[in-house]
C-alpha cells in the first residue's frame, strides 16, 4: 500500500512582489515540503530574502502563500543574516534571549521560567557557555547559533516552520559545515520544516532535500540533486559560474 503524500508545509501560487515599481520576485509557483531543509540558491539580488520576508508577511505580494499542512499560518522562527549589535552593548546572550521570552522588562527582573528555556536552547545548540557573554562580542559562529537558539525558543510553543537567510555568512568553511550539520539534525528532531537561503552549493547539495532555484523569476524546483546541474546554474549565474562540490574545488560538469 502506498502512503499518503504528505500535505505541503508552505505552496507558493504566482507569488510577484514589486518593490520601487520593479518586480524583484515575479510569478513563484513552488510547494516547500513538510519536515525537510528546502534551500533557495540564485545570485546576489535574485529575491531570495524577498521571498522570506514575504512568507513572513512584512512585505505586500500579489498571488497567495497558504500553509496546507496547517490550520492558518504557523508559529515561525526567522535567522536573518545580519544582526546589528554594537560591539560595545552590554546585552548578554541570556538576555538577548529572555528579549522574546518574557513580557516583563529585564530591569523588572528575569522570570526563572523563561531562563530556564533560555538555557535550554542554548544547550542545544551547544553554546551555553556563551550566556553571560555580550552579544556584541560573539564571533560569527557563535553569533548565528545564538540567533538559531533564539528562533527556536519558545514558552512551550517553538517554531514548525524555521526560515534561515544566510545563516553561514561570515562563518569559514568548517563552521559552515558544522552549522549545516546542526540544522540537519534539528530538523529531523524537531519535525521542523527548513527553509535555508545559502550560497554554498556543497551545502545545499549535501543538506537540503529540495531547493528553490531564483534569479527573480523560478529558473528551478524539485529534488535537490535533479534540480541543481549546470544548465540551471548557468540560467541564474551566467557562463562560468561552476558547480562547487563537498571538497569546494569548482567544476564545470
Amino acid at each position: 500500500m502506498v502512503a499518503p503524500v504528505a500535505a505541503p508545509a508552505i505552496r507558493l501560487q504566482d507569488v510577484t512582489v514589486r518593490l520601487g515599481g520593479q518586480a524583484t520576485l515575479q510569478g513563484i509557483t513552488a510547494d516547500i515540503p513538510s519536515g525537510v531543509i528546502t534551500a533557495v540558491i540564485g545570485p546576489n539580488g535574485a529575491g531570495k530574502t524577498t521571498l522570506l520576508k514575504a512568507i513572513l508577511g512584512l512585505i505586500p505580494y500579489e498571488g497567495r502563500i497558504t500553509f496546507p499542512s496547517h490550520d492558518g499560518r504557523p508559529p515561525f522562527g526567522y535567522v536573518p543574516q545580519i544582526l546589528g549589535v554594537d560591539a560595545g552593548s552590554p546585552l548578554t546572550v541570556l538576555d538577548f534571549l529572555l528579549l522574546k521570552l518574557q513580557r516583563r522588562p529585564l530591569w523588572l527582573g528575569r522570570r526563572r521560567s523563561a531562563v530556564a528555556e533560555a538555557r535550554r536552547q542554548l544547550g542545544a545548540m551547544q553554546v551555553e557557555k556563551l550566556t553571560d557573554r555580550p552579544l556584541g562580542v560573539l564571533s560569527g559562529g557563535e553569533r548565528q547559533r545564538v540567533l538559531l537558539a533564539a528562533a527556536l525558543a519558545g514558552n512551550g510553543v517553538g517554531p514548525e516552520v524555521l526560515l534561515l537567510d544566510e545563516p553561514a555568512a561570515g562563518i569559514d568553511v568548517v563552521g559552515g559545515e558544522l552549522f549545516a550539520a546542526l540544522l540537519v539534525r534539528l530538523t529531523e528532531e524537531r519535525g521542523l520544516t527548513t527553509v535555508l537561503v545559502s550560497h554554498d552549493l556543497s551545502v545545499v547539495s549535501a543538506h537540503a532535500r529540495q531547493v528553490i532555484c531564483l534569479n527573480r523569476r523560478l529558473m528551478g524546483v524539485g529534488s535537490t540533486l535533479e534540480t541543481i546541474s549546470a544548465e540551471t546554474i548557468t540560467a541564474m549565474y551566467g557562463h562560468g559560474m561552476g558547480l562547487f562540490l563537498h571538497n569546494h574545488k569548482p567544476t564545470t560538469e
